[in-house]
């Protein structure tokens, strides 16, 4: 694996307990889904570090990356079957088939599937679920857990778009820690050897990963936001 195939982002938290996990998210603190929050902007981090955590220079292996991807909607219904709560299963599929059939001519165009095309395969952008599922308050706890698990199942890695208030700051979500090569602690001086504000990253592949660290499990949930 080489520079070309990873990329480097800023991470700050209060915890930090071996390595990298998804944590369960408290409510109204997953606007983009549970996952390992991060920026280009190494002083947005602090604020996510007050209170005797630290700010991280993670190294991730590329990816596909939640905005530029589709999913089958078959997937995405079985996937709301299994883990959204019943009373809202209907609402939810129906939104998803809405917003399919709107789509349907053009979003192999600006998506890259996963899995193969085939005729009478309907898509539904990627991130299209992930909103969904925040907006009916359904990203906090194990089920944001879940949302995460089920994108890095797909593929999915992680979620890269605009945020935060600092100038062409990007936010980006890892959904797969396993994708997280190393990481390491930095001060404000020594980050200013790396530079307080990274590159934006480019890291949409759709070649299959290979991770670099062993695999493990989601069984041990030690890293907050």
């Amino acid at each position: 694996m080489t520079a070309e195939n990873t990329f480097q982002i800023w991470h700050g938290s209060r915890r930090w307990d071996g390595a990298p996990e998804i944590q369960p998210a408290k409510k109204g603190r997953a606007e983009w889904g549970a996952g390992i929050y991060g920026s280009t902007h190494f002083e947005t981090c602090t604020g996510y570090a007050k209170g005797g955590g630290k700010v991280q220079l993670l190294t991730i292996q590329n990816t596909r990356v939640l905005e530029k991807s589709c999913l089958p909607l078959e997937v995405v219904i079985d996937y709301i079957k299994r883990f959204v709560p019943k009373p809202l299963r209907a609402t939810l599929i129906g939104d998803c088939e809405d917003i399919a059939e709107r789509v349907r001519d053009t979003v192999v165009l600006n998506r890259d599937p996963v899995g193969p095309q085939s005729e009478g395969t309907t898509w539904l952008p990627a991130d299209i679920l992930r909103n969904l599922i925040v907006n009916f308050d359904l990203s906090s706890g194990v089920r944001g857990v879940n949302l995460a698990r089920f994108f890095a199942e797909q593929g999915i890695g992680v979620s890269l778009d605009k945020g935060g208030s600092q100038a062409g700051e990007k936010w980006l979500v890892v959904y797969d820690p396993q994708l997280i090569v190393s990481w390491k602690g930095h001060t404000y001086e020594s980050a200013k050897e790396i530079g307080h504000v990274l590159t934006a990253p480019e890291p949409h592949t759709t070649e299959s990963v290979i991770y670099l660290r062993p695999v493990s499990q989601y069984s041990s949930l030690s890293m907050d936001r």
